[in-house]
């Protein structure tokens, strides 16, 4: 089966959407990132998704925190998103979030 189009969040490196073009896919695209080295604006927002989540949260709470994830490229999501939780607690008068980068990688727990 070869599938129609191929979005992934950030941008294809030119050899892998020749790759998939190759192969049959017709549509291959990224939501955030360049084409041709040209930055574009991404296909969807990213801030009103961060102030949707901080709206639903700041109702029963009075701080915020923020999970930033400190995977390389995921800013593009993460910067926007956290832009919308910033501009929810100035709004709703709440002190800025409190941000901490996390990891995004699973260590063991200890047994």
């Amino acid at each position: 089966m070869t599938p129609a189009a191929a979005l992934a969040l950030q941008e294809f490196t030119e050899p892998e959407a020749e790759a998939m073009r190759v192969a049959g896919i017709e549509v291959v695209m990224a939501m955030h990132g360049s084409v041709r080295g040209e930055p574009r604006p991404p296909l969807v927002s990213e801030q009103p998704i961060g102030a949707l989540q901080a709206r639903h949260l700041a109702a029963p709470h009075r701080r915020l925190g923020y999970a930033y994830p400190d995977l390389p490229g995921r800013d593009v999501l993460a910067h926007p998103r956290l832009d919308g939780v910033r501009k929810v607690c100035a709004k709703w008068d709440l002190p800025e979030p409190d941000v901490r980068r996390v990891s995004t990688t699973t260590s063991p727990s200890p047994c």
